[in-house]
Order: C-alpha cells, then sequence, then structure tokens
C-alpha cells in the first residue's frame, strides 16, 4: 500500500471521527453519530480526490528525467495527500459543530 491509497483508507474513518467529535462538543448526544455518517461521505469523496491527487503526482514524478523534478514531485505527492487528508478533518468538524450550533 503506498501512501496515495492509505490517505484513501484514513480520510474518510479520520474525518467522521471529527464530524462526530464535532458535533458532540455542541452537546448533540446520540445525533452526533449522524453527523459522523455525514463526515464518512465528505471523508470519502475527499479521499478519492487525495488518492487521484497522489497517483497523478507518484506517476508524473517517476517518469521525469532530471533528479531535481523528480524530487520536488514526489515531495509534492508526500505532502498534496496530506493536505487534502487534514482540510477534510478540519472542514468536517467545523462544519458539524456549525450545523449543530445553528440549525439544530
Amino acid at each position: 500500500m503506498n501512501w496515495a491509497d492509505l490517505s484513501f483508507v484514513v480520510t474518510p474513518l479520520i474525518s467522521a471521527l471529527a464530524a462526530g467529535t464535532g458535533a458532540a462538543q455542541e452537546q448533540m448526544g446520540w445525533a452526533s453519530l449522524l453527523f459522523a455518517v455525514g463526515g464518512f461521505a465528505i471523508g470519502y469523496g475527499c479521499g478519492i480526490l487525495a488518492r487521484r491527487l497522489g497517483m497523478l503526482l507518484l506517476f508524473v514524478g517517476c517518469k521525469q528525467p532530471r533528479a531535481v523534478l523528480t524530487f520536488g514531485l514526489l515531495l509534492a505527492y508526500m505532502l498534496v495527500p496530506m493536505a487534502v487528508m487534514i482540510g477534510s478533518f478540519a472542514g468536517c468538524a467545523w462544519l458539524a459543530a456549525w450545523i449543530a450550533r445553528r440549525f439544530v
């Protein structure tokens, strides 16, 4: 399993946890499980995005003739899926807390 595949597996699980935690902090109780399901769906979409971007950077980076270009693209391969994952986690937690605070 490479880094892009790992980001695809980890993102939905942690996004669900982040969304459930964000709703639980707003005193949602058992309804925070519904937010966790929504966070899983958002995380699944972000996981697909992170995997596709990571694989694209990996394949393009491996075909470069110069080592400097390869290093830069492989560094991006490590950082871009991580940025998508962190954005998904933070976004799910913030969105769940905002919805719980405003609408419920």
